[in-house]
């Protein structure tokens, strides 16, 4: 079922105003993705079609059961919804956009309806689906050529790259575009925003995409897991990690007491004994960041380095400040054993010619650390770059 969630033929969505709402920009985001518009289906009574996709009355009067189904509407308005979908077998697996359910007190009632609604349909063995939410911001699958996030591409841009095997699955949505915003050369393979976990959980996606050849880095964003999902979550964890060529980055937040009550009231979860979670995880195989710049620092580090031969302990360092050549001289051996190459002869006179015509010889030596001076033209900075970079 996850399956025909990540990658459906076929989605419906509710709660798309014909003016811009949380539900159209959804819709308008799928179709920019490339999703074809005949297999979009609009739950709207009184209308015949919007961006070109087809609008039927109510949820029953979906021409056939959807793979996926997205759920706009407001939280007092879902468990109605999904009686209906659950009543007529209409869709395979649900995104609950919605907030105000289990993390806001007194709105947990809302969750054990759906939960019930579930467990009802599947007792009895007709189509149910799997929900992803609420509380969340969406998915967006690039195997599946939807994006269900609900941020315009005014402001989150969706730059398309070729190479694309990182699996980006967090608790908070704004976390997960916050990195995709951040690091717009990394296009996820897919990002998934959990939200409140009322049905799959971390570990449902961990060992379903344990079995997808195309996942094979994951960046995941935790506050807290539902009882027993982190024992399943860890086990995913270790058989991801012993496949030769994956790896897996895990940044847990919810660390202190204050940020304990903090999750509870966000995502709905309960955060856990941080020391353990982080004990677990790194015999499972993770890697635990231990701040967000040394999450994000990996995630480049994984994505761009991954298949790359490292050579030796030898590093170029470039700056166009003195005082930047020395800190990073500084703290080159800082637990990591790196060390400065020599660069040769023929470096030397490419750089050499490459600051000459700028006077910036008479400034400086060519030695690594190489300041290049604030002098020095983008043409300048960046031949001596890959002068570096050729080095042998």
């Amino acid at each position: 079922a996850i399956g025909n969630l990540l990658r459906p033929g076929s989605i419906g969505i509710v709660g798309v105003s014909e003016k811009m709402n949380i539900g159209r920009i959804i819709l308008r985001n799928i179709l920019k993705s490339g999703f074809p518009v005949e297999d979009v289906f609009v739950v709207k009574p009184g209308t015949e079609r919007i961006d070109g996709c087809l609008c039927v009355p109510s949820i029953k009067d979906l021409p056939r059961p959807v793979d996926l189904f997205v759920l706009t509407l407001g939280a007092d308005q879902c468990a109605p919804a999904m009686e209906e979908l659950v009543e007529h077998g209409k869709a395979r697996s649900v995104i609950i956009i919605a907030g105000g359910m289990g993390e806001k007190e007194g709105g947990s009632f809302l969750e054990d309806r759906i939960r019930e609604i579930l467990a009802g349909g599947r007792r009895k063995g007709v189509l149910t689906p799997v929900v992803n939410g609420g509380n969340c911001l969406g998915i967006a699958s690039k195997p599946g050529r939807y994006d269900t996030t609900f941020i315009p591409a005014t402001k989150l841009p969706r730059p398309r790259s070729q190479r694309s095997d990182l699996a980006l699955i967090s608790q908070s949505g704004a976390f997960m575009i916050c990195r995709m915003s951040k690091l717009p050369m990394i296009e996820p393979l897919y990002a998934v925003s959990l939200g409140n976990q009322i049905d799959l959980t971390a570990s449902d996606y961990m060992r379903h995409l344990a079995d997808d050849p195309d996942a094979r880095l994951f960046a995941v964003y935790m506050e807290g897991f539902r009882p027993g999902d982190g024992l399943a979550f860890a086990r995913a964890v270790r058989d991801i990690s012993a496949a030769e060529g994956r790896a897996v980055l895990v940044y847990k937040a919810g660390r202190s007491p204050e940020g304990r009550i903090a999750t509870s009231s966000h995502t709905a979860s309960v955060a856990g004994e941080y020391a353990v979670f982080r004990s677990v995880l790194e015999q499972a195989g993770a890697i635990v960041a231990d701040d967000l710049f040394e999450f994000e620092s990996f995630m480049k580090g994984l994505v761009f380095l991954e298949g790359k031969k490292v050579r030796g302990r030898r590093v170029g360092l470039m700056s166009n400040a003195g005082f930047e050549c020395v800190v990073l001289a500084d703290n080159l051996k800082n637990g990591a054993g790196l060390e400065l190459g020599v660069f040769g002869p023929e470096t030397r006179d490419r750089i050499l010619a490459a600051l000459r015509p700028l006077g910036i010889d008479r400034l400086q030596d060519v030695r690594n650390p190489l300041d290049v001076t604030p002098v020095a033209d983008d043409a300048a900075f960046c031949e001596c770059a890959r002068a570096i970079l050729a080095d042998p």
